[in-house]
């Protein structure tokens, strides 16, 4: 019996696949940290914890208007 290739056969990350998913992990790490340093409420790490919402947000809307504009016509498994 032949090994099955419906899940061998994947479609390989293009760089902007790659790009995105970066973008998406440093936001939310981002958000991470600043929420952890808003809920130390200290006085010293809000200005960190306010830098870490600006960079987030941005990286955030940009992600979703990316995937977006990169995931029209293609299919639901990803493969055209």
């Amino acid at each position: 019996m032949p090994p099955s290739s419906t899940f061998s056969r994947l479609a390989p990350l293009e760089l902007a696949d790659h790009l995105l998913l970066l973008r998406r992990g440093l936001a939310g790490g981002c958000y991470f940290l600043a929420v952890l340093h808003r809920l130390l409420r200290r006085a010293s790490d809000r200005p960190l914890a306010r830098l870490g919402y600006y960079v987030a947000f941005p990286a955030v809307v940009l992600s979703g208007l990316l995937l977006t504009v990169t995931s029209t016509g293609r299919s639901a498994s990803g493969t055209c």
